[in-house]
């Protein structure tokens, strides 16, 4: 059962590269056979199509984020906190593999045509809980209404182009060696960004 175990994530595993690097058209199965040091028969055992396996990298990820923040956030939670946690979750789940943020990247800019509905309705559902939070924020009177799509869209996007930056500002570092900024760790990321939403959602009426 172990071993099974472990043939399914070194699959998943490979799986998230390969389609993180060419995206869901040019990646086969063969060359996920290969990575994952396995054969397309055990992968179709497993995952039963190409369209389920990159749901299921997908929905790996989407479930980690979700359930960070549900871990961390429930009905005492003040939305200032709650808000805070959303967006930690984002940057834990891409510090820690940074394919989720590609692959959904590649997607976006196909106008989400390989995204499952499964994988819409679970990531809806993390959408959910950050309306929930500026609900609850402006019913308290510490938040003005502001729109979820605009508030997630900054937080995601700020997330895709940080990470998907990188090799670009890399070279720039080296050009501009003075401009230290390029470089910043992205453990420093998440508070400056909290600090910048948060401004935007605050009543300071």
């Amino acid at each position: 059962m172990m071993r099974m175990r472990k043939k399914k994530d070194s699959i998943l595993k490979c799986a998230k590269k390969i389609f993180a690097r060419k995206g869901y058209d040019s990646a086969t199965m063969d060359e996920i056979a290969l990575c994952a040091r396995s054969n397309k028969a055990l992968i179709y055992y497993y995952f039963k199509s190409k369209d389920n396996l990159f749901s299921a990298v997908l929905l790996s990820a989407i479930d980690e984020i979700y359930d960070y923040i549900d871990g961390k956030v429930d009905d005492t939670s003040e939305p200032e906190e709650a808000l805070k946690v959303y967006i930690e979750a984002f940057f834990i789940q891409a510090n820690k593999d940074d394919t989720f943020i590609r692959i959904l990247t590649r997607e976006i800019g196909s106008i989400g045509a390989h995204l499952s509905d499964k994988v819409m309705g679970k990531f809806l559902r993390v959408l959910g809980i950050l309306d929930g939070i500026i609900e609850k924020g402006v019913r308290k009177g510490c938040f003005v209404k502001k729109d979820v799509k605009i508030v997630h869209f900054i937080v995601i996007g700020t997330v895709s182009y940080y990470l998907c930056s990188v090799p670009l500002r890399k070279r720039l570092s080296k050009r501009f060696p003075n401009k230290g900024y390029l470089l910043k760790e992205l453990r420093n990321v998440p508070e400056e960004l909290f600090e910048i939403v948060l401004k935007g959602l605050k009543n300071n009426g």
